[in-house]
C-alpha cells in the first residue's frame, strides 16, 4: 500500500488487518509509519526521511511479491495556493508514484493480480448539474488532466494482465481528515460554511464506504477501471453546510465567496467550487450497500457521540486495586471515562493486540503526533512506556506504566508523569458468546490547575478526550469485525 500513513490509507490498514490480509506499506518515513501503523504492518522505506518514495531493489521484490496493490498515494491538493513546485508535487506523488508501481510490476516474478488505485472526480471538470456516472467524458482544466494521466499510468497495468480498479473519490467525510478536519476550528466556534455560490454539487462519500469499496474492489472481479467512489445521494455545498450547522448546533452558516477564494487560493479554488453531480453507478448495480447513504448519517455518526461517555465522580475508582502502592491507590479522581465495544475473537485474541507498545500509535489520532521514546519489547506489570502527543499547540511528555497485568481479563496502565494530576485507565475484556468478547474501557482522571482546569475541561478537554476514545474504538473495532 502506498499512502497508508494518509486519511484514506491509515483507515483502511486496519480494516484489512481485521479481514485477515497482509499489510506491506511502502512510506518516505519508517520512523512515523512505525509509529502510525502499529506492529502487524510492514514497513518499507528509506533509512533516513525523504521527500519522496524510493524504488530500491528490496522494494522492487515485495511489490512483485505482493497478490494487490492498493495505491492511495497523492499529496493534498484542496484548500492551498497552487504554484509551480506544487503543481509538480502533485504530478510526482500521485504520477510519478504510480509510473514506479507499474516499473516493479514489469518483473517476470510478480505475482500481483489486482492494481486499486486513486483518482477523483475531479476528472468530469466543472459539469455543473449534468448527472455523471463512470461513462461520462473529461472534463477540461488541470485537475481534469492530472486525473486523466494518473488513470492512464495505472491502467497500463492492464497489459501485464493485472485487473486494475480506478477510484475516482468524491469528497471524503470522516473527523479525523479531509474536509471536516479542516473546518473544525471555525465549526469549534459554532460557524458552519459552504464555498462559492454553494449551488455547485459535492460529490460526497464517508470514509467507511470509501473502505468497503475497496475491499470490494478485491474479492468481486467483476469490478473494473473507473468507479465513482461517491454517495448515491450528493448535495450542493450549501446543502452541506446547512446540514453540518444542524448537526454540530453551529449558530450560523456562512457563505464563502468565489472572488474571496480566488484571492486566498488562486487558480486552487476550481477543487472547492468545481461541480459534479456523479453517482456511483458501478457499485449500485452490483448491489452494494452504502453504510451512509445520506449525508446527514454520515454527519450524525461523525459528530453526535454515543459511544464514550464522561462524567464528573469525585473520589477514588471503586475498582482501584489494594496491591497498587498507597500514593497512587490514595489519590481521588474527578471524572470518570467510559467506553465499550462488542469485537468477534476471544479475550485471547484481542488481548494479543496489546501486548505490542507499537500497536498504541495504530489507535490514536494521527494528529497527537504519537510518538514513542522508549518501550519494552513486550507489555506485562511493571512495564513503562514513556511517549510523546501534541495537544493543539503544545508537544507534552506522558510516562505510562502498567501496574496490574491479567492476561486475556484486564489491564490497568497509570500515568507517571505527564499532563493530568491523575490518570487510571482498566481495560478489561470478557468473553460473552461463541467468539465474541465485550472490551469495556475504564478512566478515572483529575485535570490540574484547579476551577481554571475545570473549565479548561469542560470547554477543549472533555470534547478532546471523546474524539480520541471513539477513533481508538473505530479501529479495535476494524481489527476485530
Amino acid at each position: 500500500m502506498t499512502g497508508a500513513t494518509g486519511f484514506i490509507g491509515r483507515a483502511t490498514v486496519p480494516y484489512l488487518l481485521g479481514k485477515g490480509h497482509s499489510v506491506t506499506a511502502w512510506v518516505r518515513d519508517v520512523e512515523t509509519a512505525t509509529n502510525l501503523l502499529g506492529e502487524q504492518v510492514n514497513i518499507l522505506g528509506p533509512d533516513q526521511k525523504s521527500n519522496q518514495l524510493e524504488l530500491t531493489p528490496d522494494v522492487k521484490t515485495e511489490i512483485a511479491s505482493s497478490d494487490c496493490i492498493i495505491n492511495l498515494s497523492g499529496r493534498l491538493l484542496a484548500g492551498i495556493r497552487w504554484n509551480k513546485r506544487l503543481k509538480r508535487e502533485f504530478e510526482n506523488s500521485r504520477i510519478g508514484v504510480t509510473n514506479m508501481l507499474l516499473e516493479a510490476l514489469q518483473q517476470p516474478s510478480s505475482k500481483v493480480k489486482i492494481l486499486i488505485s486513486a483518482s477523483a472526480v475531479g476528472y468530469y471538470g466543472d459539469r455543473k448539474s449534468e448527472l455523471l456516472d463512470e461513462q461520462s467524458s473529461r472534463g477540461t482544466g488541470y485537475l481534469s488532466k492530472l486525473c486523466k494521466d494518473w488513470e492512464h499510468s495505472a491502467l497500463r497495468a492492464e497489459n501485464l494482465g493485472v485487473r486494475v480498479c480506478i477510484l475516482r473519490l468524491g469528497v471524503v467525510l470522516g473527523r479525523e481528515g479531509g474536509i471536516i478536519k479542516q473546518i473544525a476550528l471555525p465549526l469549534q466556534a459554532g460557524i458552519s460554511s459552504y464555498l462559492g455560490s454553494g449551488k455547485q454539487y459535492l460529490p460526497w462519500v464517508h470514509l467507511m464506504d470509501v473502505i468497503k469499496a475497496i475491499d470490494l474492489c478485491i474479492e468481486d472481479p467483476r469490478l473494473t477501471r473507473s468507479i465513482n467512489c461517491v454517495a448515491p445521494f450528493p448535495v450542493t455545498a450549501k446543502q452541506f453546510g446547512q446540514k453540518l450547522q444542524e448537526t454540530t448546533r453551529a449558530k450560523i452558516t456562512l457563505g464563502i465567496p468565489s472572488f474571496a477564494l480566488k484571492v486566498l487560493m488562486g487558480e486552487g479554488k476550481t477543487v472547492l467550487v468545481n461541480s459534479q453531480n456523479a453517482t456511483p453507478q458501478k457499485l449500485l448495480e452490483l448491489g452494494y450497500q452504502f453504510d451512509f447513504p445520506k449525508v446527514e448519517d454520515a454527519l450524525n455518526h461523525e459528530f453526535i457521540n454515543q459511544e464514550v461517555t464522561i462524567s464528573y465522580s469525585r473520589g477514588t475508582d471503586p475498582r482501584i486495586s489494594s496491591q497498587q502502592p498507597s500514593s497512587k491507590n490514595n489519590k481521588t479522581g474527578q471524572y470518570t471515562l467510559k467506553t465499550q465495544a462488542y469485537l468477534k475473537g476471544s479475550p485471547k485474541e484481542i488481548f494479543s493486540f496489546f501486548i505490542s507498545p507499537l500497536n498504541l500509535g495504530l489507535t490514536t489520532p494521527s494528529w497527537l503526533d504519537f510518538k514513542i521514546l522508549s518501550m519494552p519489547q513486550e507489555l506485562k506489570a511493571g512495564a513503562l512506556i514513556v511517549y510523546t502527543i501534541k495537544l493543539w499547540i503544545f508537544r507534552l511528555k506522558w510516562t505510562t506504566q502498567i501496574i496490574e497485568w491479567s492476561p486475556e481479563n484486564y489491564f490497568v496502565d497509570f500515568q507517571e508523569k505527564g499532563p493530568y494530576t491523575l490518570w487510571f485507565h482498566r481495560h478489561e475484556i470478557s468473553s460473552v458468546g461463541p467468539n465474541l468478547s465485550l472490551m469495556e474501557d475504564t478512566v478515572t482522571y483529575k485535570v490540574p490547575f484547579g476551577i481554571i482546569g475545570r473549565i479548561i475541561h469542560k470547554i477543549l478537554i472533555k470534547s478532546t478526550l471523546i474524539r480520541i476514545f471513539r477513533f481508538r474504538q473505530s479501529v479495535i473495532r476494524e481489527l476485530f469485525q
